[in-house]
């Protein structure tokens, strides 16, 4: 069930109002209403071609309950099952009818858009549609630390930075709530490293599949994890120089929104956590360490941080560099 927290409401009330089905007639139960997208009365996904900045209009009308009961929408966007890595703005949420924004940097990417029409029967019951919005253009990259993983491709190895940015060294990993681990082949250190700080929760929920799978030591390590709404992991002591650093964040519930810092600079913004089971080994960010620190902060929503990965740059001294860093490497 942890890979369908985000739709237990519903279908639970589904299964309520079946119930009601064996033993009522039908003017004694509730019934889903019917959702319409568009115009469209069927239940198929709706795609719409789109443009970068464009505004398109949703609506719901002509939707239907057998029951006569009075229904209430909802839209949002599905991150998780989409290529553009957030949000679009969408106006009129809460409505009949929806404006959505598509984002500026979308292009050659696709939003999905969920339409939830509930009715005010007992137990409520709602239908779903989804519209795909597949905007023009060439595919533009996503931002470091965004790109997810195919959730249908075991992961049993991540390289380091990219070399065209070093040469880079392993310099630690922290298996953050949990012990000492070799992942990759390299060997991690656990909760109580030296120099190691965090005051958060510690919680390890190996019960969830995570999503993607992957090897049993790196599995091991994400189901043990701190986490806090304004969680902070630092590590002390570390000698002047350039690092790469990636934070492996997962999710055990439900989807969480977060904004994430690197010795205090923004370097994720309105990072959607996903469904329980999903994580991602964000980054790599570089820093320049001139005090013997590297610190990750996370704010907004409650964030589940399960390991801290640095590296070295040989030779990296201290030098002025752009603050935005490649992408990740793809899953390999």
């Amino acid at each position: 069930m942890y890979s369908i927290q985000r739709w237990r409401t519903a279908y639970q009330n589904a299964f309520e109002a079946r119930m009601d089905w064996c033993v009522k007639p039908f003017d004694g139960a509730n019934h889903e209403p019917a959702a319409a997208l568009n115009g469209d009365t069927g239940i198929g996904v709706l795609r719409i071609r789109t443009d970068p900045g464009a505004e398109v209009k949703l609506s719901a009308a002509g939707s239907s309950d057998p029951d006569g009961n009075r229904l209430s929408y909802r839209w949002w966007t599905y991150v998780e099952a989409g290529t553009y890595w957030a949000e679009a703005p969408i106006r009129g949420a809460g409505e009949c009818d929806a404006v959505v924004t598509v984002p500026q940097d979308a292009s050659g990417r696709t939003v999905h858009i969920i339409l939830e029409a509930t009715d005010d029967g007992r137990p409520p019951l709602t239908a779903y549609r989804r519209a795909i919005l597949e905007a023009s253009g060439e595919r533009v990259p996503s931002p470091a630390g965004t790109e997810r993983p195919d959730p249908g491709k075991p992961v049993t190895h991540l390289g380091g930075p990219p070399e065209k940015t070093g040469p880079w060294t392993f310099y630690r990993g922290i298996n953050v709530g949990g012990g000492p681990v070799e992942i990759d082949g390299r060997k991690w250190e656990g909760d109580n490293a030296r120099d190691f700080v965090c005051q958060d929760r510690q919680l390890n929920s190996p019960q969830v599949p995570l999503i993607p799978p992957t090897d049993p030591a790196r599995a091991r390590m994400i189901h043990a994890f701190r986490w806090n709404r304004e969680p902070r992991l630092a590590l002390t002591g570390v000698p002047n120089g350039r690092y790469a650093v990636y934070a492996y964040v997962w999710e055990e519930t439900s989807p969480e929104t977060l904004t994430i810092s690197l010795n205090g600079r923004k370097v994720v913004a309105e990072y959607n956590s996903g469904d329980a089971g999903q994580w991602q080994r964000l980054g790599p960010w570089e820093v320049d360490v001139t005090d013997g620190r590297i610190e990750i902060a996370s704010r907004g929503g409650a964030a589940n941080f399960s390991g801290l990965e640095i590296w070295n740059k040989a030779g990296g001294s201290p030098a002025a560099t752009p603050e935005r860093t490649p992408k990740k490497e793809d899953t390999k």
